[in-house]
């Protein structure tokens, strides 16, 4: 996969997340999708969108100005990007966060997920 490609579907994966699209998050990840965070990592295109939705609907969390880097063959990308929503006591919170991914077969394969705070 090219780099421009790569971009690209990094892209369409956050607007994906932060449009709340359960079906459009689907189908740019794998099937057997590994979402690594906090020390924990769960597994499965299923699994990926209760999480965002999750999130979505507990924080009304957005993801905004990201920064995606690309490996040369397009088959690792980087991305920082600033967390938005709203903690349960309903204080705003804007926080920066990354993701390392693995791409195969174009789409989103592996998701090491980390936050600041």
């Amino acid at each position: 996969m090219s780099e421009h490609n790569t971009i690209n579907l990094v892209q369409q994966f956050i607007e994906a997340v932060n449009g709340r699209d359960g079906v459009r998050i689907g189908a740019l990840v794998a099937d057997d999708v590994a979402h690594d965070r906090g020390g924990a990592r769960a597994i499965g295109a299923e699994a990926l969108r209760a999480y965002f939705a999750t999130r979505a609907a507990k924080l009304g969390e957005t993801l905004a100005d990201a920064a995606i880097l690309t490996g040369q063959d397009g088959g690792r990308a980087a991305v920082e990007f600033t967390r938005r929503g709203r903690d349960a006591d309903g204080s705003s919170y804007s926080t920066a966060g990354g993701w390392f991914l693995d791409i195969d077969d174009g789409r989103i394969s592996r998701i090491s997920d980390y936050s600041a705070g």
